[in-house]
Formats: structure tokens, sequence, C-alpha cells
């Protein structure tokens, strides 16, 4: 019988997407595997019963851990959750909960690619697929669902597995990107960019 590492399931209120890749992975910090991810911004009222369940599942586990090793074992002060700062660096309130997917991953017994995908649902609980899945980008008002488990690499530590995401509020990419405006240019005479279709066009008539 498989011994059962301490893990929980969870699913927070609504918050701010940050960075999200849920419709389509992402590269990982390694940039060798694909991801999908994203950060979830929630006030500190919000925030507070989700990190103390984190908190006493790390112990849980920690005492576990002991058990199986017979050794007093460190709890890793890394958490998958920080203080949001503001550009000045100054904290916000907010706290930021990371949730991670890896796209696909190769089974070691039989080297099997098994391929990994977060289920997303829209806010009347519909699930989506395929071209249904809208294009998630920053700004938009999340729910998600993610698989606290615990681990011991270099001491005690957990992490949250993206599961699903319940889309509340939508920003797409497409409207989620900054305009000159934004950064206080406008119009003046100068270079002109052409588009990729004037660049392929270029030559032909």
């Amino acid at each position: 019988m498989a011994i059962q590492v301490p893990s929980m399931r969870l699913t927070t209120p609504a918050g701010t997407a940050v960075w999200p890749f849920i419709d389509t992975p992402g590269e990982d910090f390694n940039k060798e595997n694909e991801e999908f991810r994203t950060s979830l911004v929630l006030n500190a009222e919000a925030a507070s019963p989700i990190i103390e369940k984190l908190e006493s599942l790390v112990a849980r586990a920690a005492d576990f851990f002991k058990e199986q090793t017979g050794k007093n074992l460190k709890v890793r002060t890394d958490r998958p959750w920080n203080d949001e700062q503001d550009d000045a660096g100054q904290p916000t309130g907010n706290i930021v909960f990371k949730f991670k997917l890896p796209a696909k991953v190769t089974r070691k017994s039989d080297g099997k690619v098994i391929e990994f995908r977060p289920k997303v649902y829209d806010a009347g609980g519909k699930l989506l697929g395929g071209e249904a899945v809208p294009a998630i980008g920053g700004g938009s008002t999340l729910r998600i669902s993610a698989e606290a488990r615990t681990y011991n690499v270099q001491g005690v530590g957990v992490k949250l597995s993206l599961v699903a995401a319940q889309v509340i509020d939508l920003v797409t990419r497409e409207n989620n990107r900054e305009t000159a405006e934004d950064h206080g240019f406008d119009a003046v005479e100068g270079y002109v960019a052409r588009s990729d279709f004037e660049k392929e066009t270029e030559g032909d008539f």
C-alpha cells in the first residue's frame, strides 16, 4: 500500500490574476519545460484562512516525514505565497499565491509521456473546452482550485498544483496590452513600423 504524503485540496475566493498561463502553457523557470501557471492576488482577509490551512498542512508533513526518516527535518521558509509589493517596493497588504502545473511529465517506470491541462469554467460553472477556452490575461478575476502537496527536498515544504480555474471576470490578453498612451507617448513624425503583411507582400507588385 502506497504511503500517502500529506496533501489537501483547496479553492480560493475570487482574486486578481497576474501573468496567467492557463489556456496555454508558458516556459518554466529553467526554460526547459512548459507549465501552466498563474499568480493570484487576494486581500489579507481572504488570504488568511488559506495560509492557516497550508501552515497546518506543513506542520503535519514535518511530523510525517520525521516518522518516515527518524530525523528532525527543517521546514523550508520559502512558500508558494508572498506579500504583494507596489512599484516602490512597499507592501500593499495583499498576498500573492503562486500555482503551477507541468504541461507534461515522463513516467519513470515506462518512459510514457503524460500530458496535463487545468480545467477552465465560466462564472456559471460551465466547463469550457477547445476554442471555448478564452485567452485569459492579467487582471482577470479568477477562483482557483488547487492541490496543496507537501514534499521533503532540502527541508519540508509545500507547493500549489493548479487543478482548475473559474473565470469570474475576463480580461483577454489582447485587451491587456499596454499602449503608447499608457507610457505617455503621443504620435510624432518619424519611424513607422510596417505590418507583417506588408513585409511579406513587399515586391509582389
